[in-house]
């Protein structure tokens, strides 16, 4: 069982960078797991009316993607992989794999993984601005794109990725990296606490943007490469405030082990994702 915890893991870190929106569900489930097992991939799609709150649990398995809908309506996208001796029985196991979507809640439902025989559900998401979401996996990365809104985030293993949000934002992981890039001029909304225990934490932020950033390492380095009034000896304690522009809300990253790195929208890449 612990191979095929291991196994899973090395999954979801090949597949986190290659998750992207909307795609057929062919195209989407071409891009299946590497594992020596037999794999059976559906999709499955639901729509929800009239959302103002959405709690949404993977079950376990799976990566969570946010984008905003345009025509008002909450519409959820599920790929379900399953892998087992065989493909007859990776197909069996994929019917005993629920997707339920109540009116404010999504919920993946499903046996026990066990030695070769388990599954996994990357869920997309889109959902009107302003709709209060909450998102939860426990292996898998969370990436939340172009919204507003009060929005709870939580996995155990893998990375979160916001880019260009605001709103209220509260996001946890225990072993992954924090990407976040700042859109617009300013934060819209009442600001942003994120932290990892284990991983590296990189703000991209853009040029004439306001907002307090504080950012925080317990076993790591602060590197900033935009304009700030704090000194080196700031930078050496190991936790830095500091005013973005005019000022506004308040932006919290933490991590305690891995580095912070600041830096422009423009040059923001990979390389501090540790």
């Amino acid at each position: 069982m612990l191979q095929a915890l291991i196994d899973v893991v090395r999954a979801v870190q090949q597949d986190e960078y290659r998750f992207r929106f909307g795609r057929p569900a062919e195209e989407w489930c071409a891009e299946s797991a590497d594992n020596d097992s037999p794999v059976h991939c559906e999709v499955r799609e639901k729509t929800i009316p009239n959302v103002t709150e959405l709690d949404v649990d993977t079950g376990g398995t799976g990566h969570i993607r946010v984008r905003p809908s345009r025509d008002g309506s909450t519409r959820i996208r599920a790929r379900l992989r399953t892998h087992a001796e065989t493909a007859e029985a990776a197909r069996e196991l994929a019917g005993q794999v629920q997707l339920v979507v109540g009116p404010d809640a999504v919920r993946v439902r499903g046996p026990r993984s066990v030695d070769r025989r388990g599954w996994s559900t990357d869920v997309e998401i889109e959902a009107p601005p302003r709709v209060a979401l909450m998102l939860k996996t426990r292996i898998g990365s969370v990436e939340v794109e172009d919204f507003i809104g009060a929005v709870r985030l939580e996995t155990l293993n893998g990375g979160i990725h916001l880019v260009n949000v605001g709103g209220e934002i509260r996001g946890r992981t225990m072993n992954g990296f924090v990407r976040i890039r700042l859109g617009g001029s300013a934060w819209d909304g009442a600001g942003l606490d994120v932290v990892t225990s284990n991983g590296g934490v990189s703000v991209a932020v853009p040029e004439m943007y306001s907002a307090e950033l504080e950012a925080e390492t317990t076993h790591g380095n602060l590197h900033v490469d935009v304009p700030t009034n704090a000194d080196n000896s700031d930078l050496n304690r190991r936790r830095l405030l500091m005013k973005l522009g005019a000022g506004g809300a308040h932006l919290r990253v933490r991590t305690i082990n891995g580095h912070v790195n600041i830096s422009r929208a423009s040059v923001l890449n990979s390389s501090d994702q540790r």
